[in-house]
Parts: structure tokens; sequence; C-alpha cells
């Protein structure tokens, strides 16, 4: 049985007196499996010995998370607007990574899909265009 990852690319949206809130850029399904790169996005804890010096610990599902993230962690929107939420039970180790975090884990493992690459690069885009980013993940198997 494999592990799958959901991926979700968040970027910053800048509100009106300086407040802010993430907003999907792109919602990702069942993504190539790398457990090199999955164990370096998660110091380590899924599917692989594969570290990487500085790598934090998965933080947990964020949560200021855009809806649509909202929306496939919790299964529906009718259950992620509920006062208790509670996600797939099948879902494990949520976390999320700034675009630095994710390129050092990319550039660690090194021989990566492309696909992991494009996400790379379109986080460093959105992040030069002055809209800081974010990867918001969670595994399956």
């Amino acid at each position: 049985m494999g592990c799958d990852i959901h991926v979700h690319v968040e970027c910053q949206r800048y509100l009106s007196r300086g407040e802010h809130d993430w907003q999907s850029f792109a919602s990702l399904g069942f993504e190539p499996r790398d457990y090199a790169l999955f164990g370096a996005m998660t110091a380590g804890e899924v599917r692989s010995d594969t570290t990487l010096a500085g790598a934090v610990a998965p933080r947990g599902y964020p949560s200021d998370a855009d809806d649509d993230a909202n929306e496939d962690y919790y299964e529906g929107e009718e259950y992620w607007r509920r006062e208790t939420r509670v996600p797939n039970l099948d879902w494990h180790t949520p976390s999320w990574l700034t675009t630095a975090e994710f390129v050092a884990a990319v550039e660690h493992v090194g021989d990566v899909d492309y696909y992991w690459r494009a996400i790379a690069t379109v986080m460093q885009s959105l992040e030069a265009s002055g809209h800081p980013a974010r990867v918001v993940f969670w595994f399956d198997n």
C-alpha cells in the first residue's frame, strides 16, 4: 500500500487596513509519490529516513487555511463549517511549509519529478510578486 499526498498551494491576499488572509492558488491531488521528498518535507516522519538539516517537524493543519483546503481536509463544506471539525480518519501528518522551506526540501532531494519543481517555481513566482506563499499538505495510506 502506498502513501499519497494532498497538496494545496496558497498565497496571501491583502485585505483592507493591512490585513491579509490565505487564498488557494492551486488544489492538487495525488501527486507523484516521492518518499524521499515526503521525508524531507516532514523531518523524516513520512515513509523515509530522508531528513533535511533545519527541517521543521509537521506543524499540523493550519487554522487559517483557505476554504478550498478546508473543504478537502474536512471532506465537504458541511463538515468544516461545524464548530467541531473532524478530518477524514485516513488523513495523517498534516502540515504546511513556506516557499523557502519547500524549495529547500526539493533541492535537498535533488532528483524529483518535474511536477514538484513546477510547484516550487510557482511558489517562488508568487513570492517575487509580493504574495507570500505556502504549501499545505497531508497524507493518506
